[in-house]
């Protein structure tokens, strides 16, 4: 989910650095660009804050008479000898007292349900903190009801190709891979959670192709394997 901010308050826009086998690093010379809604270059080669290794992030305040709209964070920097980015990082930028329509949508977890079946095998299944006022960080599930219902009408009520999809949509989507570190952890190697999530997807698309419905214990998962998918899919703290 993009990040908004109102004019004249500070949004934290954060990076992650990493080095080809996927393991945080710092870069040299890490900066970033601000530009506005109209793509010009409001803050140039800016030098963010080391939070820890591998991780940094800039804090911009929008003017009072800042253009309204998308904006994007342009992050660069030196990695191993090989220059990286522009990587763009979008986030909108709203006039003060703006009204933000909270989209409707409900949780439930009910286990006699296809809902609930998908829930059960992404580990989405805390509904403590779940108000769709709140913004997405800070939610105690990744999807409604309505979303995981989307997924399982696009895979014709098939529910372990709807898990497969559920999983693929937080493996591809950073907002909800930064979303996904919530147990005990400070630093979470995202390139692993993104390929435990998409093993898993392919598991159960394996599992909806070849295995009765009924056979899901036969998934050969190992005991470290499966531990890391369930933790790494529930890992919920904002970068």
């Amino acid at each position: 989910m993009v990040q908004s901010v109102y004019r004249g308050s500070p949004i934290h826009l954060p990076a992650r650095y990493e080095d080809g086998n996927g393991d945080l690093t710092d870069p040299l010379v890490p900066r970033v660009d601000i530009l506005d809604a109209q793509n010009t270059q409001v803050i140039v080669g800016a030098i963010p804050t080391r939070l820890s290794l591998g991780i940094f992030e800039y804090v911009y305040t929008p003017g009072a008479l800042a253009p309204l709209g998308t904006w994007s964070a342009s992050w660069t920097g030196t990695v191993s000898g090989q220059g990286l980015g522009p990587i763009l990082d979008p986030f909108n930028v709203l006039a003060v007292g703006s009204i933000t329509p909270i989209p409707n949508g409900s949780y439930t977890y009910d286990l006699t349900t296809d809902v609930g079946y998908v829930r059960l095998n992404i580990d989405d299944r805390d509904l403590s903190m779940v108000s769709l006022s709140a913004p997405l960080e800070q939610r105690s599930a990744i999807f409604t009801d309505e979303e995981i219902g989307q997924f399982i009408s696009a895979s014709g009520n098939d529910k372990n190709y709807a898990v497969a999809r559920a999983l693929m949509a937080i493996a591809n989507n950073r907002a909800l891979l930064i979303q996904s570190r919530r147990i005990g952890r400070t630093e979470v190697n995202f390139g692993s959670v993104r390929t435990d999530l998409m093993k898993a997807a392919e598991a159960f698309i394996s599992l909806s192709n070849s295995e009765p419905a009924d056979a899901i214990a036969e998934i050969n998962y190992d005991d470290f394997t499966m531990r890391d998918i369930i933790v790494n899919t529930q890992l919920r703290q904002g970068l």
